[in-house]
């Protein structure tokens, strides 16, 4: 191994690649993972400053629209809206008690 890193061009590469093995469409790139990282690291409660550390985001604006959404995955509000599986109660319906 070098002391060198990986180029930006050579993380692109290896990204598209890894894409295409595992059979997912779309336009992923280096940022898909620095993307990901973040909304993951939202998701299970990291500091947001940590998060900026290890990314090197200087805008706390721009990381906080992926640190959002991945903080929204795991909040108790998206428990109050039924998933498409399930059927819709009216408002007088109580549920079944186990």
């Amino acid at each position: 191994m070098g002391r060198t890193g990986l180029s930006a061009d050579q993380v692109a590469r290896t990204v598209q690649r890894r894409a295409k093995l595992a059979g997912l469409e779309g336009d992923w790139a280096a940022h898909s993972l620095r993307s990901g990282f973040v909304t993951e690291a939202g998701r299970q409660g990291v500091p947001l400053g940590e998060v900026m550390a290890m990314t090197e985001h200087r805008s706390v604006t721009i990381v906080m629209d992926y640190f959002q959404a991945g903080s929204l995955l795991n909040s108790r509000t998206t428990s109050l809206l039924p998933s498409p599986e399930e059927p819709k109660r009216s408002k007088t319906e109580v549920p079944e008690q186990d």
